[in-house]
């Protein structure tokens, strides 16, 4: 999830060092993998948190114009469109892109999603939905200044 790959290897490291010394704290009240996913979510908030602002999620620069049409829900969305999507996605906040990501990437559920994040169902739902729409109104944008160039 973090621009820098080293940083990321990292920070995954430090996650499952914290799963382990954490594993006797794992009550068995939600999945194993959701327990995992929050630690691991919380770790890179906290790297956020500190100061290290570059949050951009590399799920995004392999998009494929069938997932581009899913995630913007444009069936009308151009294979020419990706390139314009994935430089859209770049101008989200952090927690735009990391629900997408928990979302369309790790396939996790809203209920998941929620449980990871610590936010209501209702905001996730929303939150989606907004950037479904804001993702939409950027490719139109780009779309215009590509033509203008």
């Amino acid at each position: 999830m973090l621009q820098d790959r080293d940083k990321a290897q990292d920070v995954l490291q430090e996650s499952f060092i914290e799963i382990y010394k954490h594993l006797p704290a794992y009550k068995f009240k939600s999945n194993f993998s959701t327990w995992a996913y929050t630690i691991t979510y919380r770790r890179i908030c906290k790297e956020f948190r500190q100061g290290k602002k570059n949050l951009i999620l590399e799920e995004f620069d392999q998009i494929s114009s069938k997932e581009g049409a899913a995630i913007t829900q444009d069936e009308d969305l151009q294979v020419d469109d990706t390139e314009l999507l994935k430089q859209a996605i770049k101008d989200l906040s952090p927690l735009e892109q990391s629900l997408m990501s928990l979302y369309y990437y790790d396939d996790l559920s809203i209920s998941e999603i929620a449980e990871i994040t610590h936010y209501s169902e209702g905001k996730i739902k929303t939150v989606l939905f907004r950037l479904r729409e804001k993702l939409k109104r950027k490719i139109i944008i780009l779309r215009k200044e590509a033509n203008y160039v």
